[in-house]
């Protein structure tokens, strides 16, 4: 059954070979190479979004009063991911487990304040760490 089509542009040709191992790992999908058309079984759609990309650590400067505590309540730890409020909007909810072209695997615990847009927050534990991620433009990967 067909749900859906990838369309890619010329950047993210690119990260086809990525993208084609990504679609291989996982046996319950299916891509037809010579038309760029994944299949998918029920219950596995994978979404994918261009989303800004910066990072964060427990420093007051940086988040509010209570620096270790994310806004869900959870304490802050490497890895865990801040999501704009737009993003939680299609479904990058509390608990979610991403993936981050050029950082791996993060799990949404925090969600960043509503001006943000378009927007993760991967949280770091040094800030020279976090200065050194910089701000990117990357793709980010989640399931249903």
């Amino acid at each position: 059954m067909l749900i859906g089509m990838i369309i890619l542009d010329h950047r993210e040709f690119q990260k086809i070979e990525e993208f084609k191992r990504l679609i291989e790992s996982r046996p319950n999908i299916q891509l037809d190479y010579e038309t760029a058309r994944i299949k998918w079984k029920p219950k596995s759609i994978i979404y994918t979004r261009l989303v800004r990309v910066t990072a964060y650590n427990a420093d007051q400067r940086q988040t509010d009063s209570t620096p270790f505590t994310a806004a869900w309540g959870d304490r802050v730890r490497p890895g865990m991911i801040a999501v704009s409020r737009d993003l939680e909007k299609i479904g990058l909810t509390r608990g979610k487990l991403i993936h981050v072209d050029g950082f791996g695997y993060g799990k949404i615990l925090d969600r960043m304040h509503k001006r943000k847009r378009n927007q993760i927050d991967i949280f770091m534990e040094n800030n020279e760490d976090a200065v050194n991620f910089g701000v990117r433009n990357l793709t980010i990967w989640w399931r249903e």
